[in-house]
């Protein structure tokens, strides 16, 4: 079974697409080189959590939702969109 090490440099070949390590690494010092893995994946993972959030949170899911919960006719839901995209012509 692979250590936990090489399963993270295996993961992270698999996931950047650089098959040689070593080459990354040439012009950075060996201490630095050793978390190069690791930081790598946690910056995707956080760059696709704040992706997955910021969607979750956007109002043209959140909207239609609070609407829909408070009972509003549905055709006032549909005119969210509508609304949205005229709003964008108003000036600043």
């Amino acid at each position: 079974m692979l250590h936990r090490r090489e399963r993270l440099d295996r993961l992270y070949q698999i996931v950047s697409g650089d098959d040689d390590l070593d080459r990354t690494c040439e012009p950075i010092v060996e201490s630095i080189c050793t978390n190069l893995p690791r930081n790598y994946l946690l910056n995707a993972i956080r760059g696709a959590a704040t992706k997955l959030s910021e969607q979750l949170a956007s109002a043209k899911l959140i909207q239609p939702w609070i609407l829909g919960a408070l009972g509003t006719q549905t055709f006032l839901v549909d005119l969210l969109i509508p609304i949205r995209q005229a709003g964008t012509f108003l000036p600043r």
